[in-house]
């Protein structure tokens, strides 16, 4: 029986019952179906925490993005040019969200605010950096700067960076990463990997790296990918927490990752996609969902949708869950000649 299903309960004295809450319980005859609703006949407490997205930008691990002309890092300079912008960003804001809000229906529907700066660099060389931020309205305006995410760097190639040798460590860091930025220019995200953890891993251990996958996927963008192996580890790592898996189940409660995952038998590719109508933005490799130090080989590369299409997705003969749409134009606030101004883009201009 699932949360929004409708069931019968025992109750002694309809007319004097409560719960704790007051809601008083009343007799009805009127509902003509009653007799067929399923009785309720166990009950079950929980606190769970529900793992919702929470995509948080790592600037504790290594750059994803480096600067062509000369390899520097970037991710922290453009942080830094942001938070030298803080004030006049946030007052900016502050006087747009207001705008919006007092707009109410007639606003313009949108998920998202793009931020764009040119960032500093010893290559002497023009790098314009593009954060994005949820569309959080509320009748005090949350620090916007605090919300802002990196999601492209210009002259500084996402091709050149991830064609390497990396730890699996590195590569789950920048996993993470183009995560971010695919939740914010793509339609649809592709996670295959046909491990999660690996089989001397504690169950916690493996929990956890399905934690981390939770808190950086929309169900509604992510489809996983997975032999039905590593969807059984996840179901028995479950059995020693606060609810196990066939309770969860029962109830319509297990993540929405995983009720939509694809599960494949003869399966060992490993790669993650972020998809759009028009390109592919793929990493592949030798590495599976796991952190540690041992040396694995990536590579990363653009290719059109149709060629995707046919050389990965027709190959895998599995249906995947239909893609949603992202707009193809973003509302921006851009730093020119050090005013900001609120402008439209479409998505070439800033990916």
């Amino acid at each position: 029986m699932a949360c929004e299903d409708r069931y019968r309960i025992k109750i002694r004295d309809p007319y004097n019952s409560y719960t704790e809450y007051m809601f008083q319980v009343t007799h009805s005859d009127g509902e003509k179906d009653i007799a067929t609703l399923k009785l309720a006949t166990d009950i079950i407490e929980h606190n769970i925490p529900s793992i919702t997205l929470d995509l948080k930008y790592d600037k504790t691990a290594p750059a994803l993005y480096r600067c062509d002309y000369n390899q520097s890092d970037l991710d922290l300079v453009a942080y830094a040019a942001l938070e030298v912008e803080r004030e006049h960003l946030q007052a900016f804001w502050v006087k747009w969200h207001s705008w919006i809000s007092a707009k109410g229906t007639r606003a313009p529907e949108m998920d998202k605010i793009l931020v764009q700066l040119e960032i500093p660099c010893v290559c002497g060389n023009p790098h314009r950096a593009t954060f994005g931020a949820p569309t959080l309205l509320s009748h005090i305006p949350p620090d916007l700067v605090n919300h802002c995410l990196l999601i492209d760097i210009s002259s500084a190639s996402l091709e050149d960076r991830l064609n390497c040798l990396a730890s699996k460590t590195e590569v789950m860091s920048s996993l993470e990463k183009l995560l971010i930025r695919w939740h914010f220019i793509c339609d649809q995200i592709i996670i295959a990997s046909p491990f999660v953890g690996h089989q001397y891993m504690s169950a916690e251990d493996i929990l956890a790296i399905w934690k981390w996958l939770f808190r950086n996927s929309d169900p509604r963008k992510v489809t996983v990918i997975t032999r039905g192996e590593a969807w059984a580890d996840l179901k028995e790592a479950y059995s020693d927490s606060a609810m196990p898996y066939e309770k969860r189940e029962r109830y319509g409660l297990p993540e929405k990752i995983i009720t939509k995952g694809v599960t494949l038998r003869h399966f060992h590719a490993k790669f993650f996609a972020g998809c759009s109508p028009e390109k592919v933005e793929l990493l592949s490799g030798s590495a599976n969902l796991v952190r540690g130090p041992s040396l694995e080989n990536i590579s990363f590369n653009t290719m059109p949708a149709t060629r995707f299409k046919k050389k990965y997705l027709d190959v895998l003969c599995t249906p995947l869950p239909q893609a949603g749409n992202v707009d193809r134009v973003a509302r921006a606030f851009v730093l020119s000649h050090k005013v900001w101004e609120y402008t439209i883009l479409k998505s070439e201009s800033w990916i």
